[in-house]
Formats: structure tokens, C-alpha cells, sequence
């Protein structure tokens, strides 16, 4: 149920550091329509996570129900059709949360979006020592996302931004097929020559 998780990682002194493997939620066999919750917590950091099922059925992982610390995890890969929803299963609590990815899951991709990644009013952080694509078929609409990514990042679809782009470290790499877009009202932060869009950026202006 959505107060109860389908997954926890117990751990002491409130740390857990993570190199590799997968937690898949989802498979053939789920029921169309499913949801799978799990329990963020500070300090912790997931391996890749990657939201499965069967290939024509609805599948989606969201935070148990209260749940509103924020989500680090290597990785992030979303099936089509689907859905990663930032804000938790009581549908009231975490939408500004900040989601960490911390590296990729196969030496390329940090987010691997076929399905729907709904961001609601959060911050996506690419933090990253190697590089670091935001990848998937269709089009990612972010709120807000700051670059700490010593490798970088490309991107491989169309990102749209609502609130702010915060360029704090590491090159964002954008190309004619694959616009960074900043929304009417969106702002950048910060940037220098460590830490630039190096592609086309289109700059929504209100009408």
C-alpha cells in the first residue's frame, strides 16, 4: 500500500555507500496499473534503479507515503509507458525534493527516460565523476537542474527547465536535436569556463 514500502535500506550511522548493482521494480509478470513505493533516506545511496513491467501496462515508483527526503541513487531507467513520480504516495508530500545521480548505468546514462519522469516542483542534481547523459525517446520536462558534474553532461532528448538551470560545475552539452530549453520566467545560475552549455539554448520569452 502506499504507506508501507516495497523497499528499505536499513543501515547505521545513517550512511550507505553504493558502486553498483540494480534494484528493479517491475517485471513481465506486474500487474498493469501497479505502484511501487520505496523509503528515501538521508544519507543513503541507491544503486541504479530502473522501473519495469509489462511491455503494454502502466507501472509506477514513487516514495512512500509522507516521504519527503531527498533521492540519490546512481542511476535512473524508466520503461515505456512507465512512470517515475517524484512526489510521494500520499499525493501531497515531496515535490521540491532534489534527485542526486550520482553516475550512470553503463557508462552513459544517468537518466534513461522511455516513460515519464515527472520532476513536479523538484531539483534534478547531476553529480557525476565520469559522464553523464539525460537520455530516453519523446521529451524531459525538468523544474529545476544544477550541474556538479566533474565529467559532464549530454544530453540525448529535447529538456525543457520551469525554474532554474544552475551551472555549478561541469559542461552541459546540448545539440540541434536535442534543445536545452529555458521556459518564460526560468533563470540561469551561475556558469564560468568550467561550467557552460556548450550547444543551442532556446530562452522562452513570455508574450
Amino acid at each position: 500500500g502506499a504507506s508501507s514500502s516495497d523497499f528499505s535500506i536499513c543501515v547505521t550511522n545513517d550512511s550507505l555507500p553504493t558502486s553498483g548493482g540494480t534494484i528493479q521494480f517491475g517485471n513481465a509478470s506486474t500487474a498493469p496499473g501497479s505502484q511501487f513505493t520505496f523509503n528515501p533516506q538521508t544519507g543513503i545511496t541507491f544503486p541504479n534503479l530502473r522501473v519495469s513491467g509489462p511491455s503494454s501496462g502502466s507501472v509506477t515508483l514513487r516514495a512512500v507515503s509522507g516521504n519527503t527526503a531527498d533521492i540519490r541513487c546512481i542511476s535512473l531507467t524508466i520503461e515505456d509507458q512507465k512512470t517515475f513520480d517524484i512526489r510521494s504516495a500520499d499525493g501531497s508530500s515531496g515535490d521540491s525534493r532534489t534527485i542526486t545521480f550520482t553516475g550512470n548505468s553503463d557508462g552513459i546514462h544517468a537518466l534513461l527516460n522511455d516513460g515519464n519522469f515527472l520532476a513536479r516542483s523538484s531539483t534534478l542534481n547531476m553529480k557525476g565523476s565520469e559522464g553523464q547523459a539525460l537520455d530516453g525517446s519523446g521529451s524531459l520536462a525538468l523544474y529545476n537542474l544544477t550541474m556538479n558534474s566533474e565529467g559532464g553532461s549530454t544530453l540525448g532528448q529535447n529538456v525543457s527547465i520551469q525554474g532554474a538551470l544552475n551551472l555549478n560545475s561541469g559542461i552541459l552539452y546540448s545539440g540541434a536535436g536535442n534543445l536545452l530549453t529555458l521556459l518564460p520566467g526560468a533563470v540561469c545560475n551561475g556558469g564560468d569556463a568550467s561550467s557552460y552549455v556548450d550547444g543551442p539554448l532556446v530562452y522562452g520569452v513570455a508574450s
